[in-house]
């Protein structure tokens, strides 16, 4: 048996309703299971308001909910070694009442706790659910509980976190240990989890005690265009000469330079490469990296470009289909036909096939809509939909991409 801090690799079923995913994570034995479900995307599964947006997490025949056993570890549940076989799905049945004499547990339904109306504010969506929880509790570790980790941030605050509270606003760089009831919060009042979209302080002997040195900064741009042949990537680049500190931040340089412009992927979650000597890093796997760490030294070129590939890694994917796609912009519509896996993100597809090319509005942030089986989706509420989660199943099948007109839902 392995000690409790042992690292195993484990196989992973995500249970949503009658569908399922199956992923592959690694985790220590004295890690949270819920920690462990939010990294292999626990939360993209349907759940249900009655259990307060909770979880089931399954092992050898038993089951545990997020709501009874919120500090579960995985040694706890009886997880014991690599390829273990572990089952997540939402929780619908409704958080049971107390029992009349019964000893609470220490949990979030314990005395002293307090129900907390948390936002989670993205890009350009937000969510919002009422959360349980002790007023001691580390800011930043309730934020994991209610999903914050699933916000989309930035590499200038090094991926960092803000809290909002009360027309005040705490940053996790600076404030790593504060609690919720050193800020005041209480029962019943409303807070906000966001993306630190800042530029972190530099460190001492950062960024502004360093020489700067000038490189040569290509960015390699991949577009999807229609030829007599169907669709095709087309590439182009540009190049120029900028000045860096060596221990600045790769992905603060890269956005300094117009990394941003390049197009990218929602499967990467729309990240990017580093491209230098031979080898590259993705802002993904590497959002500390910096220039010197990279091998990186006055006078040298480097690349950036877009990433396309899968966060982490997945199920090999299934056989290509093929599809026939009609694009619909306002008067006037074309028709295509796509090869593709069925696990691919609706988008991407669309993407690949000339989505991009339609009109589109501001209002719902240039988005998209894709239709298929009298159903429809919008990019701005899905934006990681897979064609086999819309239905889609077998060659041949007639899917409509068009553009979003619609304001993005308010919360």
């Amino acid at each position: 048996m392995h000690p409790d801090g042992a690292v195993v690799e484990l196989s992973i079923t995500l249970l949503d309703k009658c569908k399922s995913k199956t992923r592959t994570g690694k985790s220590s034995l004295h890690e949270s299971v819920w920690k462990l479900g939010r990294d292999v995307g626990m939360y993209e599964l349907t759940t249900s308001t009655l259990s307060n947006c909770g979880y089931i997490f399954a092992f050898g025949g038993k089951r545990w909910k997020s709501n009874e056993h919120p500090n579960l570890t995985l040694a706890q549940a009886g997880v014991t070694k690599s390829g273990d076989l572990v089952e997540y799905s939402g929780d619908f049945d409704p958080i049971a009442p107390p029992v009349p004499g019964a000893v609470p547990s220490a949990g979030p339904g314990a005395p002293g706790s307090i129900e907390v109306k948390v936002t989670l504010q993205d890009i350009t969506k937000s969510v919002t659910r009422i959360q349980r929880t002790s007023p001691e509790k580390c800011v930043w570790s309730f934020g994991e509980e209610v999903g914050m980790t699933g916000l989309k941030t930035s590499a200038l605050s090094h991926g960092q976190y803000a809290f909002r509270f009360k027309g005040q606003q705490w940053c996790s760089v600076k404030h790593p240990t504060v609690t919720l009831a050193q800020l005041g919060v209480a029962h019943g009042d409303a807070v906000e989890f966001l993306a630190d979209l800042e530029a972190a302080a530099p460190s001492r002997g950062g960024t502004g005690g360093a020489s700067r040195v000038e490189l040569q900064v290509t960015l390699a741009d991949k577009i999807w265009a229609r030829s007599s042949t169907g669709i095709s990537p087309e590439f182009k680049s540009w190049t120029e000469t900028r000045q860096a500190s060596l221990d600045q931040c790769v992905w603060r340089f890269g956005e300094d330079a117009g990394m941003r412009k390049l197009t990218t992927g929602p499967l990467s979650n729309y990240g990017f490469v580093f491209h230098h000597g031979g080898k590259e890093w993705r802002s993904n796997q590497h959002p500390k990296l910096t220039l010197a760490e990279a091998g990186v030294v006055g006078g040298e070129a480097v690349e950036f470009g877009g990433d396309f590939e899968p966060v982490a890694a997945f199920v090999a994917p299934s056989p290509l289909v093929e599809l026939h796609v009609t694009l619909l912009d306002r008067s006037k519509s074309s028709t295509a036909i796509g090869k593709t896996c069925l696990e691919k993100c609706v988008w991407r597809f669309g993407m690949e096939v000339g989505m991009q090319k339609l009109t589109t509005s501001t209002l719902s942030n240039n988005g998209y809509l894709f239709r298929f089986g009298g159903k429809q989706w919008r990019s701005n509420q899905d934006p990681n939909l897979t064609l086999a989660e819309a239905g889609v199943c077998k060659e041949g099948e007639m899917v409509e991409f068009l553009g979003d007109f619609e304001p993005v839902a308010k919360p």
